[in-house]
């Protein structure tokens, strides 16, 4: 599990994952949290929260591994991407998702995948 940040490729900061730790990611089953911090980003919008996501589905040649890993309970505002800066706008990145990937994508993106991966652990547990 990576819980916050982006794809190095698109914007290059310490806290974004390479391109084969994102397919390590991928052939563990493992799930990427995508925060909404701006400087992780490289700018503070949605579009370039959205380039980090379809860079990534690229990496994973169409895998979803993508969690929301929002970073709300730990930045101010001024640091988050400008249409994303609290939980009561979450609808806009669902429906980015829904727009460009299809409904499918955005339920893994919010609940499908971290689900899968507490499941894999729970069952590994036993």
């Amino acid at each position: 599990m990576f819980s916050h940040g982006y794809v190095n490729d698109v914007n290059a900061h310490n806290r974004n994952l390479k391109n084969d730790q994102i397919i390590a990611l991928k052939e563990k089953r493992g799930v990427m949290g995508l925060s909404f911090v701006g400087e992780f980003v490289g700018n503070r919008t949605i579009d370039g929260w959205l380039h980090h996501f379809r860079k990534g589905m690229e990496i994973t040649e169409g895998k979803n591994i993508f969690a929301m890993g929002s970073d709300f309970d730990g930045m101010f505002d001024i640091h988050l991407i400008a249409e994303i800066d609290n939980v009561e706008k979450l609808e806009v990145v669902e429906t980015a998702i829904v727009k460009n990937f299809g409904k499918a994508i955005a339920e893994d993106f919010f609940y499908n995948n971290a689900r899968k991966l507490i499941s894999n652990r729970e069952n590994l547990d036993k």
